[in-house]
């Protein structure tokens, strides 16, 4: 038999996992980032439902009752919340400074940019506009030196849609 157990989440208003098990381990909550010095949250801002945090999966044998393993699912900032839709702070700002990097691009056109402006808004989102906004964000892209390459990868990694992680990993 399984039971999953999920916890709440703080995070910074950067992204960045303080506790992904507030509850079950509240000696490690922060006020603030460590690594950021960024106010930390454990509910949306928005509608203040708590953020879904680490998941524990505990398999409980029927045969021997003292016998429970409990295994921890990896654990990832999300980039909407699960109860009013909106994006959470971290998503915003590294939607933010994405957009902000095309601005600063000189080796693609006006028309260029407008898509890539276009594409990584859908890129976050696991929407069926996001594979065909990828593929234009990779041709774009293909355009661009490593160091725009690699800006992008370490902004966008954490808050793009599962499906783009396979091409992102080879920028």
């Amino acid at each position: 038999m399984f039971q999953e157990i999920r916890d709440v989440a703080q995070i910074c208003l950067n992204g960045h996992i303080v506790n992904a098990s507030s509850l079950s381990e509240p000696q490690y909550c922060e006020k603030f980032c460590q690594r950021c010095g960024a106010e930390t949250i454990i509910s949306c801002p928005n509608c203040n439902v708590k953020i879904s945090g680490e998941s524990r999966i505990i398999k409980i044998y029927l045969t021997h009752p003292s016998s429970i393993q409990s295994k921890r699912e990896l654990f990832g900032p999300p980039a909407y919340c699960k109860n009013c839709g909106k994006p959470f702070p971290w998503t915003e700002s590294k939607l933010k400074a994405a957009h902000d990097l095309t601005n600063e691009l000189e080796k693609i056109t006006d028309d260029e940019k407008i898509t890539l402006h276009t594409a990584l808004d859908e890129i976050v989102k696991d929407t069926p506009q996001t594979e065909i906004a990828s593929f234009r964000f990779k041709k774009i892209l293909g355009k661009l030196g490593k160091p725009a390459n690699e800006i992008f990868k370490r902004v966008l990694m954490e808050i793009m849609a599962p499906r783009c992680f396979k091409w992102v990993k080879r920028i």
